[in-house]
């Protein structure tokens, strides 16, 4: 089987050429895959790009991802994948990958045919979406999908209305984030639907029951409140017919180092750090009891490159990392004996003790060294200074949300490191068109006033602060969601600038979601 291409609509409609983008691929493509969910077959959107691929004769590959889509009339009769079950279930795989043999041999057969072009004259009743093009129309049509939850529909009624009318006072930036916020929350929910339905059907078979409720343990930890399904009662009564009682560590039982060899003398990291205004103060710094030169584990120690980031009467002065973690000085903490795998960088919270009991280390979703490490949450960020903190001995900490504006932003301060005007050709965004991270040292006329790189786009960052809404004074709720700055690959300039808040809980992982660190005076 040859290897092929792929090209994907993400259904953030950004820019005002979607549709020539739409019949651009479409022209270039030789299979329309169409993701057959109840949402697509309900997006008027989805349907259109359909209603052009067959009208411009291309190959159609339906695949069926949720066993509760109504299927379309036109494709009831169509013969489709069904992975409604998921990639563990073999022979749809492998029926799947079958129909993709058979139709590369058919377009192999057909390859002396004429190339088909899409007229666009032709076929523009069918690409348009909009019946009515008034702006008052598009942006009441936007507040109505948003409000029925169809929040990709609503950015594209909006920014094409931003497009035929500029109004005083709708702040339209505002809005578009609005339903960009709700787009990503959306897609979290359905990232959380997804795993609890496997672990379902974990639990649903005999043979691996026992292995999906210690899954379902895990999860219920992060999503106390989601089982739709019920699974704690499937669950409970499994673990009464079970003839061994497991009793689960307590704190008391869970030892704060894992084989590292400290002993007395030492503090340990049982306790939050105290917190005033979002700032970890009072940190230990955990230094490993010196060994001979023969007991010395060989360990890479990441080398950051700092910048000084000099205090204005918000913030004192620190140093940030001129960069992003990267995959090559988290692999490090990763592979340390007394590293990820050691519970005494994780003792400053039961929260983030209790999430580490039941988790490893992700993959990040794009390799190379000298990318930015993404797939972190807040956690595993946090554990990450306290160990690089330990090995340098010195205080290494999250930035606070004023610490990373003072950094991106300096003594004017910019909409973004470089300026006040956006310039695709200084950062990783969206409008980059790359959907992926990139080298960190890739962009050096992105720079901040301080010499700092990569704070617009590429990935979002960590920082310590909690969303306004959930502190408790001086003190945040451990689990409170946590702020992320600076935008992504995935993200439009907008959401680039240095003003933009954005709040995920410390659990998340993604792709799009990395960190930087900061070094404090001692």
């Amino acid at each position: 089987m040859n290897i092929h291409e792929v090209w994907f609509d993400q259904r953030l409609y950004a820019g005002q050429n979607w549709w020539r983008e739409i019949l651009d691929r479409l022209n270039w493509c030789e299979v329309f895959i169409y993701l057959l969910s109840p949402e697509s077959v309900s997006s008027t959107y989805c349907r259109r790009e359909f209603q052009i691929a067959v009208a411009s004769n291309k190959a159609i590959l339906p695949v069926l991802i949720d066993d509760k889509t109504p299927l379309p009339e036109e494709l009831r009769e169509v013969q489709y994948a069904d992975l409604s079950k998921g990639l563990n279930d073999t022979s749809a795989v492998s029926s799947l990958l079958n129909s993709v043999y058979m139709m590369e041999k058919k377009l192999a057969s057909e390859n002396g045919r004429a190339e088909t072009y899409i007229d666009v004259t032709q076929v523009e009743k069918i690409t348009s979406p909009i019946i009515n093009n008034n702006p008052d129309s598009l942006v009441a049509r936007a507040v109505e999908s948003m409000e029925k939850g169809k929040f990709d529909e609503a950015l594209f009624l909006l920014k094409q209305a931003r497009e035929k009318e500029t109004y005083r006072y709708v702040p339209w930036d505002d809005l578009i984030a609005a339903a960009e916020d709700g787009l990503e929350r959306q897609m979290q929910q359905k990232a959380i639907a997804r795993e609890y339905n496997t672990i379902a059907e974990l639990i649903s078979r005999k043979v691996t029951r026992k292995i999906g409720c210690q899954a379902f343990q895990a999860f219920r930890r992060e999503h106390p409140d989601y089982d739709p399904r019920n699974l704690n009662r499937h669950c409970m009564a499994e673990q009464s017919n079970q003839s061994t009682l497991v009793i689960p560590p307590t704190e008391k039982t869970v030892r704060s180092d894992s084989g590292n060899g400290s002993s007395g003398g030492q503090r340990q990291l049982v306790a939050a750090p105290s917190q005033s205004g979002g700032v970890v103060r009072d940190v230990d710094v955990v230094k490993p009891k010196p060994k001979t030169q023969s007991q010395r584990p060989r360990v890479f120690i990441p080398k950051i490159d700092w910048k000084f980031i000099p205090g204005d009467g918000t913030v004192q002065d620190f140093e940030m990392a001129t960069y992003p973690i990267t995959n090559l000085q988290f692999e490090a903490f990763i592979r340390d004996p007394v590293g990820y795998r050691s519970m005494r960088w994780w003792q400053w919270s039961s929260h983030a003790r209790i999430w580490r009991q039941s988790h490893r280390p992700r993959y990040p979703r794009f390799k190379g060294d000298n990318r930015p490490r993404e797939n972190v949450t807040w956690y595993e960020a946090v554990a990450f200074c306290y160990w690089l903190g330990a090995r340098l001995g010195q205080r290494i900490a999250l930035p606070t949300q004023a610490q990373w504006r003072r950094a991106a932003m300096g003594d004017d301060g910019y909409i973004y490191p470089w300026g006040n005007t956006f310039d695709r050709e200084y950062c990783n965004s969206r409008e980059s068109r790359i959907h992926a991270t990139t080298d960190v040292t890739r962009y050096p006329n992105g720079s901040s006033p301080f010499g700092v790189l990569d704070m617009a786009g590429n990935i979002w960052e960590w920082c310590v602060d909690p969303a306004p809404n959930q502190r408790d004074g001086a003190h945040p709720n451990e689990a409170a969601q946590r702020a992320v700055l600076g935008g992504s690959f995935f993200t439009n300039h907008r959401k680039c600038r240095s003003t933009y808040d954005f709040y995920i809980i410390p659990n998340y992982y993604y792709g799009t979601i990395g960190f930087r660190v900061i070094r404090l005076p001692d």
